[in-house]
Order: C-alpha cells, then structure tokens, then sequence
C-alpha cells in the first residue's frame, strides 16, 4: 500500500487522575478519579514496504462527570524516521495504562493494515521486452552512423542549444525566452523547407543519441554532496566537472531533468545523486524524442516525426500508467487510444485506477463495477472497488 488509513476506537477505565506524557513527567497533583471512561481513536499513517507506523493522530476524549474534554495530539512512532515529537504526548486525566493500550492497539492494527492494503489502488508497472528495446536503440543508431549536423541542421542544433540554456539559465527573462524560441521555429521552418524531413530526422536521432550520452556523463560525475544538493533543487553544480556536465546536458534537453523526476522517470537524492530504474532509458528517450517534436507540433507531427509504433503504444502506457504529472484529461485520452489498439485492454479497471488516483471515486467506483461485469471473481478488482466505496462515502 502506498499510503493507508487505520481508525481504531477503545475504552478504557483508569482509576487515577494523575496527568501524563510520553516520557512520564513526574506525577502531577491530580486528584485521583475512581472511574473515567477515555476515548482513543488511533489514526495512522503506514508506509508500504517498511510497515512502520511514520505519523499518529491521536484525539483523546475523556469523559467525566458528564464534562468532555477532548485533546487533539501528533507522535511520531519509535521505528519512524522523526523520532517522537518534541512537544511530547499530553493526555488529561489518564494514566499510563493508556499507554500500554495505545500501543498493544496501535501495533495490533499493522498485520491489519498489510491485510487490508494487500492490492493497492495502482497500476502494476510494465516494461517493454529487453530484444524489442535493444533492437530500436540499434535502429535508432544505424540511422545516424558518422553522420554530423552540418549547414542548416548546424544551424538548427545551435538555436536548440541556445533555446535550452536560456530557458534554464535564464528563466526569469522572458523576453529571451521568447527570442530565442522565434530563432528556433525559424531554423526550423528553414531545414525542413530546404532540406526536407529526413534530414530533420536524422538531426533529430542524432540529439536523442547526445541527450542520452549527456545524461549519463552527468549523472556519473556528480559525485560531491554539494553538487548532488544542487541539482536535487534544480540549480547548477559548483564542483568544475559537475558544472561543466550539467551545462552540455542542459544544452541538448533544458529543464528535462526537473520534468524527469516529476513524472518519476528519475529520482534526484541530496544523498546518493541522479538515480533511475533499467527501464528508464527507454523512456527517458521516448520522451525526449515527443519533446523535441513538439517544438512545431503543426509540422513535425510530435508522435509520427520520430515514434515508431512500438515507441507510441510505450508512449501511451507510460502517459496513462504511470506519469505523475500527465493531466486526468491526457491519461484517460492515453486508455482510449491503447484500447482502440487492443480490444483485451482492462479498459474500465484502468479508468477506475485514475479516477481514484485523482480522488473521483464515485466514478472510479463505477468504472470498478464495470469492470467486474467481465471478471467477477477478480479479488483485486473486488479490493478496488470496496476501498473505492469506502472513500466515495
């Protein structure tokens, strides 16, 4: 599960007064209280593959002599990253049994919460096969054996690296922004009037080949805490090497980093540097490949300039299954089109995916029941749909 909810609600009977925090300060003047009913309700917080409690939220309501007084507190549990909280856990009029219930109560609900978030509301992620990645990357390379951009394609190359250092190194001058763009669309214009879109194209290949070579040259040298900090906050390395390979990725892919790990296609860590997955490659360069398309969409046409079929279905997965920053209208518009593409595509059970993601629940409810239509004796499906009943309440 990726983030669960456990309410649990418990009586107990104290027969003292004495006041409490955790850790027990020295007993306070209280006077003791023979019976007094004190309501705790436990809601947590559960990480998914530690299965540790990481926040609590504890309202405590205790009642007595017909007077309620309610206590709303925060406390970080002992295996979470924060340690207890420093203000401590204040409960009036209770005692340390409390404690002992809170806890056998608290730690008694993780086996349920692994049980109730066996099959989390997500997509499973998908991979294309390892021959069919290798052979398009040995396609995409034989297209531009010993070629090099010379004459208009140079000159188109050369406004696409200044386009992208502007919009990084500049970024709050708009008025560059938008002169260099103007540069780019006419270069463009240009090499594809003059030189027609094969040469376009091979321009393009030959970038997706430096953007690739670029990134992995940046993410081997930042290596120093301060550089990796930098770049973890989207600012240039200060270390010479470092700064020098941000600034030749910069040129051939822009902000493509901070986009990257936006989407989840990267992980950027102050602690251990630029981290990405084996399938990441692939996509990163799909995605780069739609990026530089869409510098004239009208003309280049950003999924059938560069993408071979392969490349769009992949495109498609990635835009409905898994990108973070995809809006709700362009990842149910990425189903459609991969269900017009095939007719076993989980249809319903993806849109129910999104729509929970996105916190329509009513709807991803409906789509859930759809989906059963199909497969009724589904037990994730069934799980999908109780927990989105459950939220669109």
């Amino acid at each position: 599960l990726s983030i669960s909810k456990v309410c649990t609600l418990a009586m107990v009977w104290t027969d003292t007064g004495a006041g409490c925090s955790f850790p027990l300060p020295p007993p306070t003047s209280t006077a003791p209280i023979r019976i007094c009913r004190v309501f705790l309700r436990i809601s947590s917080m559960i990480r998914s593959w530690r299965f540790y409690v990481n926040q609590v939220d504890l309202s405590v309501t205790i009642c007595l002599n017909k007077l309620k007084r309610q206590e709303l507190c925060h406390l970080a549990s002992p295996k979470g990253p924060a340690g207890y909280d420093e203000r401590g856990l204040v409960m009036m009029k209770a005692d340390k049994k409390i404690y002992f219930v809170m806890v056998v109560l608290l730690w008694g609900s993780v086996p349920a919460c692994k049980k109730a978030g066996k099959y989390d509301v997500e997509f499973e992620a998908r991979y294309p096969e390892a021959k069919q990645a290798a052979r398009l990357l040995e396609s995409d390379r034989s297209k531009i054996s010993g070629y090099q951009p010379v004459g208009l394609t140079e000159k188109l190359k050369s406004s696409f690296f200044h386009f992208n250092l502007t919009t990084v190194f500049s970024k709050d001058n708009l008025g560059a922004i938008e002169q260099t763009m103007r540069q780019l669309e006419l270069s463009l214009t240009r090499c594809l009037e003059d030189e027609g879109a094969e040469s376009l194209k091979r321009l393009s290949f030959w970038l997706v080949e430096r953007f690739e070579e670029r990134f992995r040259a940046l993410a081997d040298t930042v290596g120093e805490r301060q550089d990796r900090m930098a770049i973890a906050e989207g600012k240039a390395p200060k270390s010479e090497a470092a700064a020098r390979a941000y600034r030749q990725f910069v040129e051939v892919a822009g902000d493509f980093l901070s986009h990257a790990a936006k989407s989840g296609l990267v992980t950027l860590s102050p602690d251990k540097g630029i981290l990405y997955g084996r399938e990441a490659i692939f996509f990163m360069r799909l995605a780069f490949k739609v990026r530089w398309s869409r510098i004239m969409p009208e003309q280049t046409k950003p999924l059938g300039l560069l993408l071979t079929d392969f490349e769009r279905k992949w495109y498609e997965i990635w835009v409905a299954e898994r990108s973070k920053s995809a809006s709700l209208k362009r990842r149910l518009g990425a189903v459609t089109r991969l269900a017009a593409r095939d007719s076993d595509y989980p249809v319903h059970q993806s849109r129910g995916i999104i729509y929970y993601q996105n916190r329509s629940y009513q709807k991803a409810q409906q789509e859930f029941e759809k989906a059963l239509e199909k497969t009724p004796d589904d037990p994730k499906l069934k799980a999908y749909l109780a927990k989105a009943r459950r939220k669109a309440k």
